[in-house]
């Protein structure tokens, strides 16, 4: 079991870039692996210690994975289809040819 830090708005949180935090909605690289924590306390206490305070409602989803970066199909197996946004569009197709 994995734990991902979601936002009600923002959805996935997908990892930090030049002091940016990146949520799945906003998400101007191609990621589709979140980072995962190994308990709920440790996902509280990295909101707790680095997040912003004001503004946003910050949760923890769990998600069963044995990765440390959870890919978006496990994510949409668990039902949070909600917090992925257009996650689902970078995965890469076997084939991209245009039909």
């Amino acid at each position: 079991m994995r734990y991902l830090i979601i936002e009600k708005e923002l959805g996935l949180f997908l990892g930090v870039y030049q002091g940016v935090f990146i949520f799945a909605k906003d998400n101007i690289f191609p990621i589709v692996k979140a980072p995962s924590f190994d308990s709920e306390q440790d996902a509280e206490y990295y909101i707790a210690k680095y997040f912003p305070k004001e503004g946003k409602k910050y949760g923890v989803i769990k998600v069963e994975s044995k990765d440390k970066y959870v890919g978006v199909a496990d994510i949409l197996k668990a039902g949070y289809k909600e917090y992925t946004h257009e996650l689902i569009d970078f995965i890469p197709m076997i084939s991209e040819a245009i039909h």
